[in-house]
Formats: C-alpha cells, structure tokens, sequence
C-alpha cells in the first residue's frame, strides 16, 4: 500500500513540475513566436467570451417568450423567483396571462398616473416620445408589482414575455433592451 502512495505522489509532482508556465515561455521563444507584450501575453487572453443568447427558444418555460438580443434579456419569467412567485399565486401559465399584469403595466390610464408619480418622486423625463414613457413607466411598474422598491440605482432584467408584451402595446422605432445604470 506505501508502494501505491509513493507511486501516486512521485506522479503528481512530475505532473505539476512540468507544466510551469516558464517552461511554456521558453519553449515560444525557442519556437521563434513572436512577443506579444512585455510578459508575452495577448491583452485579455484570459477574459471570459462574452455571452450570446442561443438562437432557439429553449430557455422558455412559459410559452411566450422572444429571441432577445443579450443574455440577460433572455429570461423566462420563471426563471426569476420575484416573478414566478407573482405568476404563480394567480395559477396563470405565463406572467401576462395573470389578472393583474394588463392593468398594472399595459392600461395607459394606470400608466399616466404612475408616471405622475415618477415624476414627483424623481423628477421629469425629459425628450422622450410619449411611447418611450409608458413603456419606461410599464417597466417601472412591472418591477414595482412584483420586487416592490429597488432603489433608483438598482436594476434587474425583465422577463422577454412581460418586455415583449409592453414593447408590442408601446411599439417604438428603436428599443435599447437591458442596460446596467452607468458607472459614476
């Protein structure tokens, strides 16, 4: 049985002894590779690709989701516990097919009054066309209804069904989807 240790050990300490990093050094510089910098990396070699959505619906619990154009867009609304918990107490397959999401988010009548509301509490959206605000507001709304107070700062990505629903009562030429606020 001390045989197998040995054996074991003796093995692991070859294994890490040759894969040091300088010894992958000297072997480009033998090999002639060119330089990349002053510790012979390329800039962000390391960084994380970025991810993109899948191109199929797969994600999709509810049945009414979108193809969104970022991953943090691509969410069914169960996937987030806030929304599924507001879906799930009216039994209702999908977030917009609960009795409260039409009125809360897509009445516009609701939707002006909220917005007088935003407008005390933070102030006045300036240059935006009357779509842009109501879906803004809806959007303001929909994580009212369902986190309750975040903080002005505070975001959190919105399920594609409840966005896409919003998107398609308040239709605008260009929408932006997700942002993080900007660092100040």
């Amino acid at each position: 049985m001390s045989n197998e240790s040995s054996d074991s050990e003796d093995s692991s300490l070859h294994l890490s002894h040759s894969s040091s990093s300088f010894d992958e050094q000297d072997d480009r510089l033998e090999n002639d590779e060119p330089d990349i910098g002053p510790i012979g990396k390329l800039p962000y070699q390391f960084e994380p690709l970025a991810e993109e959505p899948d191109n199929d619906l797969q994600w999709c619990c509810c049945g009414r989701c979108r193809l969104m154009p970022t991953l943090p867009e691509s969410r069914c609304c169960r996937e987030t516990d806030k929304v599924n918990e507001r879906r799930e107490e009216a039994g209702a397959n999908c977030i917009t097919e609960h009795d409260g999401f039409e009125p809360i988010c897509l009445n516009e009548h609701v939707l002006r009054v909220a917005y007088f509301q935003y407008h005390q509490q933070y102030g006045p959206r300036q240059g935006h066309e009357i779509n842009e605000q109501y879906r803004y507001t809806a959007y303001w709304q929909f994580v009212r209804w369902c986190w309750g107070f975040l903080g002005r700062q505070v975001r959190v990505p919105l399920p594609s069904c409840a966005v896409c629903q919003i998107r398609d009562k308040f239709a605008s030429e260009e929408n932006v989807g997700f942002q993080y606020p900007p660092l100040h």
